[in-house]
């Protein structure tokens, strides 16, 4: 995968945890159930493993009371995705 992507999941992961933690004071445990997912999912979401979609970020962030817009504020240069690097 792509070394821009990884880098994507885990600044979204680190936000996700930082939300957690500081705004709600929640365990991932407590935050899994309230969004309807596994704990084991939300841990790898944090640390960057794996990709949440739009809606389940969206269940997490009703979860912890913040909308999409406020999880998404701190991005303000977001990693570029970049396609296929083209040869000259």
């Amino acid at each position: 995968m792509d070394r821009e992507v990884l880098r994507f999941y885990r600044a979204v992961g680190d936000r996700l945890r930082e939300l957690r933690t500081t705004k709600a004071g929640l365990t991932q445990e407590r935050l899994a159930h309230a969004a309807g997912y596994d704990p084991s999912f939300v841990s790898r979401v944090e640390r960057g493993r794996t990709a949440a979609s739009l809606h389940t970020l969206g269940s997490l962030c009703s979860a912890l009371g913040v909308s999409l817009a406020d999880f998404f504020r701190p991005f303000h240069d977001p990693p570029r995705l970049r396609g296929p690097r083209k040869r000259k």
